[in-house]
């Protein structure tokens, strides 16, 4: 540790320790009739960069929202906004597990020689600015893009 990161670091035994294999799933819709599916039911990803945890506090929001002007609006104008549930958060969740698919497979890189490649390259996207510019809000949520089925 102290050699990859610097600093001084002393690792100890741990007291537990699990592993567990990392799954992409994103659901065919996140509404059918009168269910609509959030968060992990209705996609589960990589935990990189909290993503998912990210991902499903949205979701929750756009249902809650919806859910309250349902109460008080017509029968069709009730169902237009659960519809509009779907159109606007299956694209979205489907972006960011792309993103952390991507995350995940850079981040587990076996080879040395990639290992050095790809740091290489993150210390050169730290520097220049691109991880501020592009990855940063990527990984912070700050760019949603709501209805966007891609």
């Amino acid at each position: 540790l102290a050699r990859r990161t610097g600093l001084p670091a002393v690792v100890g035994t741990p007291d537990w320790s699990a592993t567990f294999t990392v799954r992409f799933r994103t659901a065919a819709r996140l509404r059918h009739g009168r269910v609509l599916l959030a968060g992990d039911a209705g996609h589960i990803m990589s935990p990189a960069g909290g993503q998912g945890m990210n991902t499903g506090i949205q979701d929750a929001v756009a249902v809650a929202w919806r859910l309250a002007a349902a109460r008080s609006a017509s029968a069709r104008r009730a169902a237009d906004l659960l519809e509009e549930y779907e159109a606007e958060r299956l694209g979205d969740a489907r972006r960011v597990a792309r993103l952390t698919a991507t995350l995940t497979r850079v981040g587990l890189l076996r080879s040395p020689a990639s290992r050095w490649v790809r740091d290489r390259l993150a210390r050169g996207a730290g520097l220049t600015g691109l991880l501020d510019r592009s990855l940063g809000p990527r990984l912070c949520q700050l760019d949603p893009r709501f209805g966007d089925a891609g």
